[in-house]
Order: structure tokens, then C-alpha cells, then sequence
């Protein structure tokens, strides 16, 4: 039994042309408690989600990252505002907030599918979510992601894709990590966004 749900974020199939999938969901808390870091940053919550709008097969077909933020410990949620800026085949998120003396960090990573780049996107926010920098791309030039498909195949075989994950350190460097012959990245949140992935 699951106590005060709370539905953050529906989906719609009623027009069998234009549907809308809302997938993937990751969550991420502030520090609370005793030896909290920061009396500010308690009881905020983030969820970041895809939403798929339209089928993959249509031209048209489009998913964004969405975030949602609970001020209070997830007993209510603001409204949830896109993270993924012009970026136009997203899935796959991973929230990260830090854990520092100087709170309201946050930070979204996920992966961008062609006709796009392909590439791992972050996204960071040092308000709380109020307000979000532009996404930028974190993965170099080249991401040679470690996907396997599920289609096609003569065989039953799991699919699975190079997504985005992130840790964040109290002195605010950020890591994060994918599925990827070679390559992590990490990042300082004083500094530039990102550098070049790592052998």
C-alpha cells in the first residue's frame, strides 16, 4: 500500500496519431537531518522524467526532460518545468543535488538520441530549480554509447541503453558516468561546465 500519492505527471493515448509517454523517472533529495549541512536546503525534493510526445515512428516525434520540486518533503510539488531546452530526443535522466555549505545545486544529466547529436546533456540549476542554464552537451564530440537493441535479434535479449548517472562531492564536483567503451567526465561547478570525457 502506498500512503498520499502524489501523480506528478499523466499520459495521454486518446489520439492514436499523437500520444504522450512519460518515462523513466529519477529523484534526488537534500540533505536533512542531523549534520545537515545547510538549514536552506531541507526537505526539497526533484524528480526528473521523459516525456515521449507522439510515436517514435512520426516524423514529428519529439521527448523532453522534465522536473519536478517539492519545497516540503514531497507533501506538495511545484509545476513542472522543461530542463531540456532545444535539445529534441531526450531520455533517460539522472538528478544529482550537492551536498555543500552553498546549497540550491542541482543538477540533470540524460542522452540525446539522432537525427540529433548523440550525446550525454547536462543541465544545472543554482537556485533550487528556480531557474535553469542553458543544456549543454558534456560527452566531447563523439559518444559511442554501449547500447544493445532489443529488434531484430533471433533471440529474446534485454535492451538496454548508454544513459546518463551523476554523484555530486561536497566541494561541488560533479561526476558523472554512462555505458561507453571508453569515457567519463567530470565537472567543477565553479569552473566550466564540463571538460572531455576521460580514457
Amino acid at each position: 500500500q502506498y500512503l498520499d500519492t502524489k501523480v506528478l505527471a499523466t499520459a495521454s493515448n486518446d489520439n492514436p496519431t499523437f500520444d504522450t509517454f512519460v518515462d523513466k523517472p529519477s529523484i534526488a533529495v537534500d540533505i536533512d537531518g542531523p549534520g545537515s549541512v545547510s538549514e536552506a536546503c531541507h526537505h526539497h525534493a526533484y524528480v526528473a522524467y521523459t516525456v515521449f510526445d507522439g510515436p517514435e515512428t512520426s516524423a514529428g516525434f519529439k521527448s523532453r526532460i522534465m522536473l519536478a520540486r517539492s519545497p516540503d518533503g514531497g507533501q506538495s510539488w511545484d509545476a513542472p518545468v522543461k530542463v531540456s531546452g532545444a535539445f529534441t530526443q531526450n531520455q533517460g535522466a539522472a538528478v544529482a543535488v550537492e551536498p555543500s555549505d552553498d546549497p540550491g545545486h542541482v543538477y540533470v544529466a540524460w542522452r540525446q538520441f539522432k537525427p540529433g547529436a548523440d550525446a550525454i546533456i547536462l543541465a544545472k540549476s543554482h537556485d533550487f530549480g528556480d531557474t535553469w542554464d542553458p543544456a549543454a552537451i558534456i560527452s566531447g564530440s563523439l559518444l559511442a554509447a554501449f547500447d544493445q537493441p532489443s529488434i531484430g535479434k533471433p533471440e529474446p535479449a534485454f535492451r538496454t541503453n548508454g544513459f546518463p548517472t551523476l554523484a555530486v562531492a561536497s566541494n561541488g564536483r560533479l561526476f558523472a558516468a554512462w555505458q561507453e567503451r571508453v569515457g567519463f567526465t567530470d565537472c567543477a561547478s565553479n569552473g566550466p561546465l564540463c571538460g572531455r570525457p576521460a580514457a
